[in-house]
């Protein structure tokens, strides 16, 4: 069992609500590492009130990471 902890302060949650569409939906977003050096990019997105989809995506190194964050 790996422990994962957040990379400094790269975690964060976004919301998008639109009213007059119905439309209210969030994204998480996270770098992970662990004590072996291993980093990935957690993201989970969807509808509020329902659990989404989730996607870790490991990554080579940490500035691969900060690519994939700063994409999305």
């Amino acid at each position: 069992f790996v422990q994962a902890k957040v990379y400094e302060d790269y975690s964060c949650m976004l919301n998008h609500t639109n009213i007059a569409a119905n439309s209210n939906r969030f994204y998480i977003l996270q770098i992970l590492t662990d004590n072996n050096g291993q980093v990935w990019v957690y993201s989970r997105w969807g509808r509020v009130g329902e659990r989404g989809r989730t996607v870790l995506h490991q990554c080579n190194n940490i500035n691969a990471a900060f690519a994939d964050f700063k994409k999305k």
